[in-house]
């Protein structure tokens, strides 16, 4: 018969195991082994959530290992909160640029730009999705975070926004490991809320015209991403008076600015399949509104927190 304390002990030694990761002492660096690689076009938080899904370290070790308190997709718009040498180190990432290059950054103001990698009204990121990349590497790529990311220039198919299971975007802040072990989810091809395989999805279709127009308008916005003043020129705008006083509240991206002359083609497009609800199609990108009002103030005391608690 076993003994309380030896029960004790047990349940002691299996914790510490939890806790315990192999490692290298470098350059007097303890350096966790066995954890996942950053890859070269991979947004910061999903190489979180990959060592999570790793079973190697739980999530609050994580966090506390990284330095990190909020919302873990908010991470990819911080990079100045993180020490890269120290997690290059300590990680035993093979190279800084990796890591450097995994944030998203605007060189405009955050309240600007947030809604650039955030569905304002629903308050929930941006993670577009390529099931044919999914099924390649299952890993999420940096560039799926934008808003005006609509399309894989390699498999030549419109992005998913949502599971086609259960209709749940993806969103980082519902992981949770036992429900994963239940779902038996190891990595990123499995729906993080149903556990559905996200590389048998079949993306929206459409003509090879609107999709070449697509691809093309894509590539020109990212080539002028990191130029604050281009982008936002192609940012929609929400104004409306409060108490008589002329207010605005950026809300995604100007479809018509985008694609120009070929917006009511690719307009179509999108809402027959329901998709990219933070592209709006307003000829001028700016959207007056005299209702719902509380619902757009709402949404602007929102996006007033994050600033708060990144800047």
């Amino acid at each position: 018969m076993v003994s309380m304390l030896q029960v004790r002990e047990i349940e002691q030694k299996l914790r510490s195991q939890q806790r315990s990761l192999p490692y290298l002492n470098i350059d007097g660096a303890r350096r966790l082994l066995g954890l996942p690689a950053i890859q070269s076009d991979e947004v910061f938080s999903s190489w979180i959530i990959r060592v999570m899904l790793s079973r190697k370290i739980n999530k609050r070790r994580l966090l506390e290992e990284i330095n990190w308190k909020e919302a873990i997709h908010l991470a990819d718009l911080n990079s100045a909160s993180f020490n890269l040498k120290q997690l290059v180190l300590r990680f035993n990432l093979i190279q800084i640029g990796l890591l450097e290059r995994s944030f998203l950054q605007f060189e405009m103001p955050f309240a600007d730009s947030l809604c650039l990698t955030m569905d304002i009204f629903n308050r929930q990121p941006i993670f577009h999705f390529c099931p044919h990349c999914i099924a390649e590497e299952p890993y999420i790529r940096k560039s799926w975070r934008y808003a005006f990311s609509y399309a894989c220039p390699d498999h030549g198919c419109l992005l998913l926004e949502r599971c086609t299971e259960c209709g749940e975007s993806i969103d980082f802040e519902k992981l949770n490991i036992s429900k994963m072990d239940d779902l038996n989810i190891k990595d990123l091809c499995s729906c993080l809320s149903c556990g559905a395989d996200l590389p048998s999805q079949l993306p929206h279709r459409m003509s090879d015209r609107t999709m070449n127009i697509v691809l093309d308008r894509q590539a020109l916005m990212f080539s002028e991403q990191s130029d604050g003043i281009k982008i936002k020129n192609y940012i929609a705008q929400i104004r409306y008076s409060d108490n008589g006083l002329l207010n605005y509240l950026n809300v995604g991206v100007s479809g018509s600015l985008i694609f120009k002359e070929d917006a009511d083609e690719v307009r179509t497009a999108f809402r027959k399949a329901g998709i990219f609800s933070t592209t709006y199609w307003q000829p001028s990108g700016c959207i007056p509104i005299t209702k719902g009002i509380g619902k757009v103030k709402r949404a602007k005391q929102w996006v007033i927190r994050h600033r708060e608690q990144l800047c």
